[in-house]
């Protein structure tokens, strides 16, 4: 996810990388995405303010 994310690396450029399909690629990213913001939902009440920021 950081490659996809952080650096912008295109998904088949990952793929290719790690030997695997782009739609693999972009289901993972997916998934660790949506754990993410699971994660953030239980520490912060969603996508408002998170734990010592001020929203």
């Amino acid at each position: 996810m950081i490659a996809a994310r952080l650096r912008r690396e295109p998904y088949a450029s990952i793929a290719k990388r790690h030997g695997v399909s782009t739609r693999t690629v972009e289901y993972e990213v997916k998934m660790a995405l949506e754990e993410c913001l699971s994660r953030m939902q239980d520490v912060g009440g969603g996508l408002g303010v998170l734990p010592g920021r001020r929203g």
